[in-house]
Order: C-alpha cells, then structure tokens, then sequence
C-alpha cells in the first residue's frame, strides 16, 4: 500500500504568494510605524538649541538577512541636520539631549506646555515604547490576516 501527495505545488504557490503578500504589507506598516515614532519623537525632543526636532530623521537602509536583502527602517539623529549646537558642549547635542539629566529651557518648558507631552530625555526610547505595543499588535494582525486568506 502506498501513500499519494497530490497538490503539493499548488501549495508551495500559495505559501510564496502568502509569503510576497505579508512581506510587502508588513514593509508598509515598517515604514509607516518609522514615521509615526518620528513625529512623536519629536514632540518629545527639547527646542532650545539648534534643530534637534528636523534632525530626526527616517532612514532606510538594506541589510542582508539570510543570504536575501531586508529593508531596514532606521529613526534616528541626522547630525548634519543640527545646526546650532551641534558639538557646543564638546559632545553630540542630540546624544546629550537624549542621555543626559538637565533642565529644561524656557523654550522647551512652553512646548511641553503647548502640546501636552513630556518633553525631554530619552526623546527616540519613549517614543518607541509609547508606540511598540500598537505597532506590535498591527504587525501580528497583518501576518494572521494574510495567512487566514
């Protein structure tokens, strides 16, 4: 007696179709989370000196991954967008912004004032950590859907 697999390639479409459907709403959903870090990354981020609110940027980047080419989406501090300030106190602006403990300025005590948010340090973590477990959520939820189709 012996044992018949019918269908086999029909799946292995399906699994790769599955596989190309996920891959591209997740990289939208990437790239839409980035963005959205961003701009509450900058809400975050004090004023008083130089440009540290433009200077954070998306930036996308390709790695390989298991011998394939991902697209990475990267938050982070554009140096050459700082301006003022950039190396004043003998380091980074933005890395003594984000890591350091002071107080604020005047400025940056009226935009915490104005839209509500805890403006300060660790501007790029807290906006992650606001966020992560929404963008976690959509994630799971994009893959689930794709693969119930």
């Amino acid at each position: 007696m012996g044992l018949k697999v019918v269908g086999l390639s029909e799946t292995v479409v399906k699994l790769r179709r599955t596989e190309q459907r996920t891959s591209k709403k997740l990289l939208r959903h990437m790239r839409n989370s980035a963005i959205k870090i961003r701009d509450l990354a900058r809400e975050f981020a004090p004023v008083d000196e130089g440009n540290l609110e433009e200077a954070i940027v998306v930036a996308e980047s390709k790695e390989g991954f298991m011998g394939r080419a991902r697209a990475v989406e990267t938050v982070g501090v554009d140096p050459s967008k700082l301006g003022e300030g950039y190396a004043k106190y003998g380091e980074r602006y933005d890395v003594l912004m984000h890591e350091g403990v002071y107080n604020l300025g005047d400025a940056s005590k009226a935009k915490a004032n104005s839209n509500g948010k805890k403006v300060g340090a660790k501007y790029l973590s807290r906006a992650w950590q606001e966020l992560e477990p929404q963008i976690t959520a959509k994630a799971k939820a994009i893959v689930a859907d794709e693969v119930r189709r």
